[in-house]
């Protein structure tokens, strides 16, 4: 997964965007949830539109996998955040 991320050329932001989320979604599950922040945050900044019923689904599953991760610094902050996106998207 951090390969694919890895070469994805500045034109393949919503392929970038989408692996970044399953990443994110891997590691706040069985990772480094820390990690997991982070690429979630990335996910959701990236220069991609996500709007599709697929990137709305990973974001959605990404502020689950916050919600059983609040011993992480930021988890709350980014979920809140998530929220907001996915009801103006």
């Amino acid at each position: 997964m951090r390969r694919s991320i890895a070469r994805c050329s500045p034109t393949q932001a919503r392929a970038r965007a989408f692996s970044l989320g399953k990443l994110a979604i891997l590691e706040l599950n069985v990772g480094d949830a820390s990690q997991g922040l982070i690429h979630g945050e990335r996910a959701l900044s990236a220069e991609a539109p996500l709007k599709s019923r697929r990137a709305k689904d990973d974001l959605a599953e990404i502020r689950r996998a916050l919600g059983r991760r609040a011993d992480v610094t930021g988890a709350a902050e980014s979920r809140s955040r998530l929220t907001q996106v996915l009801k103006s998207a």
